[in-house]
């Protein structure tokens, strides 16, 4: 029995400026099915074109019992045409969708979207085996934990599936599936050469913080699952051998929430050969300057740090955790470690009650740390998260067009106590235009540029 696993495209299309990843999540599940003898394939429409009549030839080529969608709430109306399509022509193929936004409401995805069979609710490895089972028997998904699913006209829903605790007991992710050739025109990641031969690797999962405005809380819960760096090394000897990558971005929400493993991992990639990687997440509150001495000694290029606000009040409001001193002592180890390219995030009205006041604290933030790299989103009231009840509660969210649910290059739907959608936007472009606009930033970012490419000729001469 064949499974095909769909990663529908972000409704901006090229226009996105998120870095492009490759769908590690539906590689872990289609190992894992695979693992237990059943065929797979993944379909990413965020880096090959659609096409209406194509896709419904590759479907009757591929045969499959069950088409799976991976849906944010940005994609999830992208996912649920592709749905519809499915249900048009191959009524009996089982539909079954997954993602933050469906696990964060199962039921009204299945009320909202009547093209999706199935919800399989947070972490889906064991979730999607037993679907596998249950469609292969003929039979219902009755009993299978972390669903919900439609019983005539009703809608119901199992009790959620309890998370994963080995997560070296899980195949590595199935990168055959994915089309390399294609995943790899993408920028990976700000400030990182897109000529790299790179690949995601996660070494844990989730985060123990729980920021109000954070999807992932969706999934994952508050809670942070490690994997074991043997594990994680084996991993990435395979990428090197087997598939010749030779960047990493180690994509943790922290990866240096154990700081002794953490290091563990660095020196473990350095015996590798491992000469190019970066931590595209971690806490200012999670390193120490020997940390990211080793980090950097051992090939890492950048990291990024999430920072948010630079006014304590937000900090505390948003349940970050963290100090603006922590803050000023992250940058500065950073740099003095040597790592090329330091990144902070930021976001734009991360709490409702944020002012203006507030926001020149993060400007001020910034100009002190001065990163070479800077996000600065707006808030985006994501489903299942605190803030989105919070701001529900203030009938604050205008519109729910699913699409338009995105951090840059859209007008939001919604507004906070002191700004409405077009003063969220306004702000946001000032910050990045104050920030990337200037003649010795762009001085400066040009020669780390030359810098970096002059030592990749040499490492590849």
């Amino acid at each position: 029995m064949k499974i095909v696993l769909i990663r529908p495209p972000d409704p901006r299309g090229e226009a996105s400026l998120l870095s492009h990843t490759t769908p590690i999540n539906l590689g872990y599940l289609a190992a894992y099915v695979i693992k237990n003898g059943y065929e797979a394939e993944i379909w990413d429409f965020e880096s090959e074109k659609f096409d209406k009549q194509s896709f419904i030839k590759r479907i009757k080529k591929a045969k499959p019992a069950i088409i799976g969608f991976t849906c944010l709430t940005p994609t999830i109306i992208n996912g649920h045409k592709f749905a519809k399509l499915v249900k048009e022509n191959f009524p009996y193929i089982v539909t079954v969708t997954g993602g933050h936004h469906p696990s964060a409401w199962p039921k009204r995805t299945l009320g909202d979207f009547p093209n999706f069979d199935i919800v399989v609710i947070s972490e889906g490895e064991e979730t999607l085996l037993e679907l596998c089972k249950a469609v292969e028997k003929g039979k219902k998904p009755k009993g299978i934990l972390g669903t919900a699913y439609r019983v005539n006209t009703e809608i119901k829903m199992e009790p959620r599936r309890p998370l994963i605790r080995d997560l070296d007991s899980l195949p590595f992710p199935a990168r055959e599936l994915f089309n390399l050739d294609v995943t790899r025109k993408g920028h990976i990641s700000r400030g990182m050469s897109n000529r790299l031969k790179n690949t995601e690797i996660y070494t844990s999962r989730g985060c123990p913080v729980g920021c109000i405005f954070c999807a992932n809380q969706v999934t994952m819960n508050s809670f942070t699952r490690f994997r074991s760096p043997e594990n994680v090394l084996a991993e990435v000897k395979e990428c090197m051998e087997k598939y010749h990558f030779d960047h990493f971005a180690i994509a943790d929400d922290t990866f240096t929430l154990n700081p002794k493993r953490a290091a563990e991992i660095c020196r473990g990639l350095q015996k590798l050969g491992v000469k190019s990687w970066h931590c595209e997440g971690t806490r200012v509150s999670a390193v120490s300057l020997k940390l990211l001495k080793l980090m950097a000694k051992t090939g890492c290029q950048k990291i990024v740090f999430g920072v948010e606000s630079g006014s304590p009040r937000v900090l505390k409001l948003i349940g970050k955790k963290i100090s603006v001193s922590q803050v000023k002592k992250a940058f500065k180890w950073a740099r003095q470690a040597g790592i090329k390219y330091v990144e902070g995030n930021y976001i734009i009205g991360s709490h409702p009650s944020e002012t203006r006041e507030d926001i020149e604290k993060t400007i001020d933030l910034i100009k002190k740390t001065n990163p070479d790299l800077i996000s600065a989103s707006v808030i985006v009231p994501y489903p299942g998260t605190k803030l989105y009840d919070l701001m529900k509660e203030k009938d604050y969210i205008f519109s729910e067009d699913w699409e338009k649910f995105v951090m840059f290059g859209q007008k939001p739907l919604w507004r906070t106590d002191y700004f409405g959608p077009e003063d969220l936007l306004r702000i946001q472009r000032q910050i990045l235009k104050s920030f990337y606009l200037r003649v010795g930033y762009i001085l400066h970012i040009l020669k780390k540029i030359r810098s970096f490419e002059a030592q990749r000729g040499e490492q590849t001469g």
